[in-house]
């Protein structure tokens, strides 16, 4: 698996931003879960963001 692309190339290719790992670990302020173990491995999660979106229709999401 490669590495995510750059925000700048994602925003340049797809016109979105994009985020890295490191990105969102430091805008959700992580640090402090990873040093007491909690990383998330082997859990589900679901990220559903309406803005910037391209279509006006809602989908279900299962």
């Amino acid at each position: 698996m490669s590495a995510p692309i750059s925000t700048s190339d994602c925003l340049a290719k797809a016109k979105l931003r994009g985020y890295s790992p490191p990105q969102y670990r430091t805008a959700y302020n992580l640090d402090p879960l990873y040093r007491v173990g909690i990383t998330g491995k082997g859990r589900t999660i679901v990220i559903v963001d309406s803005y910037g979106s391209r279509s006006t229709t809602p989908t279900a999401v299962r």
